[in-house]
């Protein structure tokens, strides 16, 4: 496969401080792909916008991939041709992981990455997501705490890596608590759930057992609840589910739910937290770059993932003679050392659905700090 580069986006003109920005991603591959990339460049243009008004200009050109597996590999040619000071992306896990062979001395900071060997990763690599591991932490914690010893029915997609790590380490945390709890793991594959067999993916299920979904998609998930309830309409189901990568519900058509049969959960990171400086600032830099307000959680990652290397070099300035390349990475591992969480959301809420759409119902685990949460 030839990879392709789409038309380079950029200030007219170049300054010393100018950030040459590679954005390396795929934005075909999910439901509502074409809306989450409007979201996505909606959130690099405001990082753009905001950095400019520190005298920090940046330019960036668009470097994307088909959906096999390796497909990212193609892109690097021409990535590495570009020489970019900074590379934003890829938000799946499996590319991610796959590029610390490929490129050695430039930050690589990816929005939604979150697999369990993110903390293997050379220091050059970074996610603005916290590992599995914490979220999987997270759904442990809400079930003891509001279901404590339910028996669990886990329903995995099983050609998504994070979703099945998701399930693996959460039937380990939760067995640590429920040694006699019984786990009853389900599999499906591919995007189209609108066509699994209900009774081949539900058998074995017993009534009153946590439906536990993984799967890729915010859209996906609705999709499964809905067929699922209507496929047990008597019984008082209680699902919970958690997003990775771009779930965002956003997205999804507005639709009015009938919710008679069900509870539903979602736990997620607190990413648009209203206590956040990060935050603030993206809603003041949105206002002022397109005249109206953003909620939109796609928006401020990828707004995030920029200004994360721009708030570093701000924080933590390196030599003036040393190439921009290399301010990045150094400034950026020195705010690493400073705060190993570094623009990381540190807390992760509960979120129920209801008729009127999903309502915060508290927050079930707090992260202070990535390293000292693993101790």
């Amino acid at each position: 496969m030839v990879c392709f580069s789409l038309p380079c986006r950029s200030e007219s003109a170049v300054h010393k401080t100018a950030i040459r920005l590679a954005i390396l991603d795929n934005f075909t591959s999910e439901k509502f792909a074409q809306k989450y990339k409007i979201d996505y460049f909606a959130g690099i243009d405001t990082a753009i916008f905001s950095a400019k008004q520190t005298g920090i200009l940046i330019e960036y050109k668009v470097f994307t991939y088909g959906n096999k597996p390796l497909a990212i590999l193609n892109a690097l040619c021409e990535v590495e041709q570009w020489k970019p000071d900074l590379i934003i992306g890829p938000h799946l896990s499996n590319q991610f992981l796959l590029l610390k062979k490929y490129i050695k001395h430039t930050l690589v900071v990816s929005p939604y990455a979150t697999d369990v060997s993110l903390k293997e990763l050379p220091t050059n690599f970074y996610s603005l997501s916290l590992p599995d591991e914490y979220i999987a932490n997270a759904n442990v914690l809400f079930v003891k705490k509001y279901f404590p010893g339910k028996d669990i029915f886990n329903i995995t997609q099983a050609d998504c890596k994070d979703c099945v790590d998701m399930a693996l380490l959460f039937n380990k945390l939760y067995h640590q608590y429920y040694p006699t709890a019984h786990i009853t793991d389900r599999y499906y594959t591919g995007n189209h759930v609108e066509l699994i067999d209900m009774q081949r993916l539900l058998e074995g299920y017993q009534p009153g057992s946590i439906i536990l979904l993984q799967p890729l998609s915010y859209v996906d998930a609705q999709t499964l609840m809905k067929m699922i309830s209507d496929y047990l309409p008597m019984s008082h189901l209680i699902f919970v589910y958690n997003l990775d990568n771009w779930g965002n519900s956003s997205a999804a058509k507005k639709e009015h739910r009938k919710i008679n049969n069900y509870l539903a959960y979602k736990i997620s990171p607190l990413v648009q937290n209203e206590n956040s400086k990060t935050y603030s600032d993206f809603l003041t830099q949105y206002q002022k770059l397109f005249g109206e307000q953003s909620k939109n959680a796609v928006t401020y990652m990828s707004y995030s993932s920029v200004i994360s290397v721009v708030d570093a070099l701000k924080m933590f300035p390196q030599k003036k003679h040393q190439s921009m390349r290399k301010n990045i990475l150094k400034s950026f591992m020195a705010a690493r050392e400073t705060d190993p969480n570094w623009h990381r959301p540190g807390s992760i809420m509960v979120y129920a659905l209801t008729q009127q759409g999903e309502q915060e119902q508290g927050i079930i685990a707090n992260y202070s700090s990535y390293e000292a949460s693993r101790k």
